[in-house]
């Protein structure tokens, strides 16, 4: 792993900013909202863009470790807490009926963003393991 593949920890942006919308609440109960459809495709307006491939050896090599498997894994606790989170939010907070949309509209784009992307990869992975956190993802 090189130090330039911390970059991949970026995915977990909707699923922290869900976290903080559910606790936070009031107007950051929007805050993935705002994050994923106004601040992130403004930063990519004007980011560089890389045509660039990894070589044959580099994608085997890549694939054996284990580091990017456990960023796959790490989204099922991750969006099983979060919906956890918000149910018990649910039940012992008195929400006005924006904070209500947003927080469910914050964590239904963590869950659309990393719970989705992240079951269709493993879906395609030969172990049962994986096969079946990708069933897991797909649950919510």
């Amino acid at each position: 792993m090189r130090a330039s593949d911390l970059k991949y920890l970026i995915a977990y942006i909707p699923v922290l900013s869900a976290y903080l919308a559910v606790f936070w609440l009031g107007h950051w109960s929007f805050l993935t909202f705002y994050i994923a459809f106004v601040i992130i495709p403004f930063l990519e307006f004007f980011s560089t863009k890389s045509e660039e491939n990894f070589s044959e050896d580099d994608e085997i090599t890549r694939t054996s470790i284990k580091f990017f498997d456990v960023l796959l894994y790490l989204n099922l606790p991750l969006l099983y807490g979060l919906i956890g989170f918000l149910i018990f939010q649910l039940n012992h907070t008195v929400l006005s009926t924006y904070e209500f949309v947003g927080v469910c509209v914050s964590v239904g784009i963590a869950i659309g963003a990393n719970g989705i992307n992240v079951a269709h990869e493993l879906g395609h992975r030969q172990t049962k393991f994986e096969q079946a956190l990708s069933k897991l993802l797909l649950l919510p």
